[in-house]
């Protein structure tokens, strides 16, 4: 008999609809012809206290500080919330003594490699061990999967990165709460830990940036100016060149520079502006990870991280309405373009709706075998539901969730941006106004928050009616306008989220900021992380718990 432990439940019921034979349900565990296939949720041990090597170390103290343990040993939880788990693991352990050979079916990823096995090093399993690895529940993916088999021993290394990162945790997690706890002297636990700690310095430093900003003046050179057949004015504005003297946000505040520049100029009150255009596709976004849904839900709903996490853990598990919902991938393989047209027909059903201009030969460039990770994006899964069924907010996830999904199938939105530039001697001046064309799938997803659109607005100048060509424009006004700075936006919870994912730009010492960077190398979407998509909306809701950081409306706050 051989074994398949599967990372989680429902991949154990799709790798079951891989397998040929009779199926019998037993109580953790369903065998199917050759094969026993069980599951495991999370990971299903944890690391030692301190007080499991020596009951001396239940005591917190400064002085035997820092805690170290050569090889950091995993142990069964003894926690009442667990008892689950411990369960499960007798199960596999029985079964582990039954099989002949094991196939370790984790997430292929450090993470999904180290939560099997640390299970089968924690019970001695000498029986031979084969990887499959699968990171897409469709039956006929799966089958092809069971093809690839290879030997487990050649991502051991795999999870055992995941194992360093786990001790590192427990190490810093255990030795830095118990220092400050005891420093502190009140009796009141101060918890730090390698991730939770960098988020809160993330709102404490955004919280003094706001509370210390000292505004600064900076200036801007501007020529406004009518064409002869139109009465419209037109700001064109002065552009920067490498001999600008700038500062490091790239902003002029020397004003004696453009007042010599303006004195140098105003004698030239004709202008000859060359107008020209171009056509811009702006294609849809792509589907979603979980941490862009959850900043999607937040600015659209006012959902925290934790409430979407869970509320797509009720589709998953309980509705079987989408597909996995912890990823950190939004890009799809092949075979999901191949399902498309079934699966669109299937949505649209659920969602009692028509789409117009869907075209199921278009191929957004979310189908991508090669930046696939260990998982894929969020989509909706063939499943027939019944949306009566489904909690307000529940449909309003599943909803963006789809709405993310359809637009891949629809035109792009098509912009045609104008131009109109000129020199007076050295200096150029431009303006640039944006037209709309055709909205595309913007049409579709109406009022959806996109951060793009403020964007899309500046500079929509009175230049988009005039046709490509030279025109002649009169000066009304040389003008250098005053301007200060203003404090950095306070974190809500969706921009903190985000920030998660690229921390890195806040590190100043490169040798760090190159390892964080390296570390999400292949990963679209992270890029300097800390966290991960399954624990971030856990850390946030923990710094509220802690009483660390608060709710001030909207946005996210550190507290005293």
């Amino acid at each position: 008999m051989k074994l398949i432990i599967a990372e989680k439940p429902d991949l154990a019921r799709a790798i079951l609809t891989a397998i040929e034979g009779n199926e019998v349900s037993k109580n953790g565990y369903t065998e199917k012809g050759d094969y026993i296939v069980t599951w495991v949720f999370g990971h299903m041990l944890e690391l030692k206290d301190p007080e499991d090597y020596d009951e001396k170390y239940k005591k917190w103290s400064i002085e035997p500080l820092p805690l170290y343990f050569k090889n950091w040993e995993h142990k069964i939880s003894e926690k009442e919330k667990d008892k689950g788990k411990a369960e499960q693991l007798e199960i596999i352990e029985g079964l582990l003594n039954r099989c002949d050979e094991v196939i370790h079916a984790g997430d292929p990823d450090s993470e999904g490699q180290y939560l099997i096995d640390e299970i089968l090093q924690f019970y001695n399993n000498q029986k031979p061990v084969k990887r499959i690895l699968i990171n897409d529940n469709n039956t006929e993916y799966i089958k092809k999967a069971f093809t690839k088999l290879e030997d487990n021993q050649k991502y051991i290394s795999l999870g055992e990165s995941a194992y360093a990162r786990s001790v590192s945790d427990k190490l810093l997690g255990i030795n830095a709460t118990r220092l400050y706890t005891c420093l502190n002297g009140s009796g009141e636990l101060l918890t730090v830990g390698r991730v939770q700690t960098p988020t809160l310095g993330l709102v404490v430093n955004r919280d003094y940036a706001i509370e210390n900003h000292v505004k600064e003046k900076y200036y801007e050179l501007s020529i406004t100016a009518n064409n002869r057949d139109k009465t419209n004015n037109i700001v064109f504005m002065y552009q920067k060149t490498k001999e600008t003297p700038v500062n490091e946000d790239k902003l002029i505040t020397d004003i004696t520079f453009l007042e010599n520049i303006k004195n140098e100029i105003e004698d030239t009150t004709l202008y000859n502006v060359k107008v020209s255009s171009k056509i811009k596709n702006e294609n849809a976004p792509l589907p979603f990870n979980l941490a862009k849904l959850q900043a999607y839900c937040s600015q659209k709903y006012g959902y925290s991280a934790q409430q979407t996490q869970d509320i797509t853990q009720s589709l998953r598990e309980k509705h079987k309405a989408i597909t996995y919902n912890r990823s950190d991938s939004q890009y799809l393989n092949e075979d999901h373009f191949l399902e498309a047209p079934e699966k669109l027909q299937i949505i649209f059903k659920n969602l009692n709706i028509t789409v117009d201009r869907i075209d199921t030969t278009k191929k957004s460039k979310c189908f991508d075998n090669s930046k696939v990770t260990a998982h894929h994006a969020i989509i909706p899964t063939m499943a027939e539901i019944d949306i009566s069924k489904l909690s307000k907010e529940e449909l309003n996830v599943y909803e963006a969730i789809a709405d993310f999904y359809i637009i891949q199938f629809l035109p792009p939105q098509v912009i045609k941006e104008k131009t109109g530039e000129f020199k007076v001697k050295e200096y150029e001046f431009k303006t640039t106004g944006r037209k709309i064309m055709d909205l595309g799938y913007k049409k579709y997803l109406n009022n959806t928050p996109d951060e793009e659109e403020e964007k899309e607005q500046e500079g929509n100048s009175g230049i988009s009616e005039f046709e490509d060509g030279n025109y002649e424009f009169i000066n009304f006004m040389t003008n250098i306008l005053d301007k200060e700075t203003k404090p950095l936006k306070a974190y809500t919870e969706s921009t903190l989220l985000m920030d998660m994912t690229r921390v890195s730009k806040y590190i100043v010492d490169p040798e760090i900021k190159e390892i964080l960077l390296r570390k999400d190398e292949g990963k679209k979407g992270e890029n300097g992380s800390i966290g991960t998509p399954a624990t971030r909306a856990t850390i946030i809701n923990e710094l509220f718990k802690r009483g660390y950081i608060t709710r001030v409306g909207k946005t996210i706050k550190a507290t005293k």
